[in-house]
C-alpha cells in the first residue's frame, strides 16, 4: 500500500513537471479530448444514459422481464429483466451496460451476484462507434465495421454463457414474480425527468473527465517516448510503432485503434484482429469510467476485468475465423462498393420492413403488459 502511495505521488509530481515544461502539449491534448467528447461522445451517450434511467419506470422493463426470461435464464442463468442491460449496453456503447446494471441493483431488480455475471458481458462498444468511427472513418470500409461488430457481440454472448456457471447462489431479486415496478404518473413526470437528467449529466461529466485525463496521460507517455522504450526493452523484435499503437489502445481504445488502422507494417487482416481485441477489452479509460459507476452500488470489479479480458481474446479469434472462412475476406478488401450497390436498396428495404414489424409487435406487447399490470397480474 505504501509503495502505491509513493508511486502515485511521484507520478503526479512528474506529470506536474511535464505541465510546466510543455504546457502547449497539455493544452492541445485537452482540446483534442474535449472536442472528441463534445462532438462524438456526448451526443451518442447522453440520450442512452437518460433512456437507461427512464425505462426502469416504464412497461418496457416488464416486457423484457416477461418475454426474455425464457432466453436469459437457460443461456446466461440470469433473470429476464437483466436483458435490458444487455440490450442497452449493446446499442448504447460504453458504459451504458454498466450504468443500467448498477441501476437494476439499486432498484433491487437483480441481486449483486447476478450483477457480477451481467457486468462481465453487458458493457460493450456500440454500433455507432464500431460501424461509424472505426469501420467508415478509420478503415473506410463499412463491411469492416460489420465484421468487427459481429465479432464484438458474438464474443460478448460467449463470455455471458461461460459466466452462467459463476457462483450460482440463491436469488434474492431475480425471480420474475418479485419484480415491483413503479410506473411513471403524469403528476410525477416532471420530477422523474429532472432526476433522470441529473443522473445522466453527472455520469456523462465523469466520462468526459476520464476521457480528458487519459488523453493527457497518453500524450505525455507518447512525447517522452515511454512506449518506445518499453517496446525496445520487452519486445525488441517487434516494430516500436506497433507496440506504441497497442499500448495506446490498452490505455484508450479510440486512439489505439486509430494508430493501428494507419500502420503500414501489418496486413489488413492482422490490423482487424488487433482492433477487435482492443474493442473487446475496452481500454483502461473505459474501465475507470465503469468502475466509477459500479463501485457506487458495491459491485466487485474482478468479474468485470476477467470478462473484458476474455471478450478481447474471443473477439480476436472470432474475427480471424470470420475473415478466414466467410465472405468477409472478399468484402473487407473492397475499397469501392459499386459491386454490391445493386443489392443495397432491396436489402435496406427488407431490414426496414423487419424493424417496423418488430417495433409494432413490441409496442403492442408493451400495451398488453401495461393493461395486465393495471389488472394486477404483476
Amino acid at each position: 500500500m505504501k509503495f502505491f502511495h509513493y508511486f502515485f505521488s511521484i507520478t503526479l509530481f512528474l506529470i506536474l513537471l511535464f505541465f510546466i515544461i510543455s504546457p502547449n502539449s497539455i493544452i492541445t491534448a485537452t482540446k483534442d479530448s474535449a472536442t472528441l467528447f463534445v462532438n462524438a461522445i456526448f451526443p451518442s451517450l447522453f440520450p442512452f444514459l437518460l433512456l437507461s434511467t427512464l425505462v426502469q419506470n416504464s412497461a418496457i422493463i416488464a416486457f423484457f422481464n416477461k418475454f426474455l426470461h425464457k432466453i436469459m435464464k437457460p443461456i446466461f442463468n440470469l433473470p429476464g429483466v437483466s436483458s435490458i442491460a444487455l440490450f442497452l449496453g449493446m446499442v448504447g456503447g460504453y458504459p451504458i451496460g454498466a450504468k443500467t446494471t448498477a441501476d437494476l441493483v439499486e432498484n433491487k431488480f437483480i441481486s449483486k451476484n447476478d450483477a457480477k455475471k451481467l457486468i462481465a458481458f453487458a458493457n460493450n462498444s456500440g454500433p455507432l462507434f464500431i460501424l461509424g468511427a472505426v469501420g467508415t472513418i478509420m478503415y473506410k470500409n463499412k463491411y469492416i465495421g460489420i465484421l468487427l461488430l459481429l465479432s464484438h457481440y458474438i464474443a460478448a454472448l460467449v463470455v455471458g454463457f461461460l459466466f452462467r456457471f459463476y457462483k450460482n447462489t440463491p436469488k434474492i431479486y431475480s425471480e420474475t414474480s418479485t419484480i415491483q415496478i413503479d410506473f411513471i404518473k403524469i403528476s410525477d413526470l416532471s420530477k422523474v425527468l429532472t432526476d433522470a437528467i441529473k443522473k445522466a449529466i453527472m455520469t456523462i461529466s465523469i466520462i468526459g473527465g476520464f476521457i480528458i485525463i487519459f488523453g493527457i496521460i497518453t500524450t505525455i507517455l507518447t512525447e517522452i517516448k515511454i512506449f518506445f522504450v518499453i517496446s525496445k526493452i520487452l519486445f525488441p523484435t517487434i516494430e516500436p510503432e506497433l507496440c506504441t499503437a497497442i499500448f495506446t489502445g490498452i490505455l484508450e481504445v479510440t486512439n489505439g485503434i486509430s494508430k493501428i488502422s494507419s500502420l503500414n507494417i501489418l496486413s489488413l487482416s492482422n490490423k482487424l484482429i488487433l482492433t477487435s481485441i482492443l474493442l473487446g477489452f475496452g481500454g483502461i479509460s473505459v474501465h475507470m469510467q465503469t468502475l466509477s459507476i459500479i463501485n457506487k452500488v458495491g459491485l466487485s470489479s474482478s468479474t468485470y476485468f476477467i470478462g473484458k479480458s476474455m471478450q478481447g481474446i474471443f473477439s480476436g479469434l472470432i474475427t480471424f475465423l470470420l475473415i478466414r472462412y466467410t465472405n468477409f475476406s472478399y468484402l473487407i478488401y473492397e475499397s469501392a462498393f459499386a459491386t454490391y450497390a445493386r443489392y443495397s436498396y432491396g436489402f435496406n428495404k427488407l431490414i426496414s420492413t423487419i424493424i417496423l414489424c418488430f417495433l409494432f409487435i413490441v409496442v403492442f406487447k408493451i400495451l398488453q403488459i401495461f393493461i395486465d399490470v393495471k389488472k394486477g397480474d404483476y
